[in-house]
């Protein structure tokens, strides 16, 4: 939706439905972790830390001038097949 658009007030909805959507996902994963071993909120943590490092570094190189050089609307429609591939395993 973002990557296609034009107009800013679509970007701007499109934000707006992603940054709902993962509050919800987080908070609910955060409720059910109650119910598993206590070191769960530790490597969930982690994880969330090294996927902010690890995506930052893969957009950079896809949008870097001496790397890949792609525009910012291809590297995020190359990046969303990730998350399509996460729910397929």
């Amino acid at each position: 939706m973002i990557a296609l658009s034009d107009e800013m007030w679509i970007n701007l909805i499109g934000v707006g439905i992603g940054a709902f959507s993962n509050g919800l996902g987080e908070s609910y994963l955060l409720s059910m972790t109650a119910l598993y071993h206590k070191d769960t909120v530790a490597v969930w943590a982690s994880g969330t830390g090294l996927a902010g490092v690890v995506s930052s570094l893969f957009y950079s190189i896809l949008t870097d001038s001496k790397m890949i050089a792609l525009s910012p609307c291809w590297a995020i429609m190359i990046a969303i097949f990730i998350p399509i591939l996460s729910i397929v395993t």
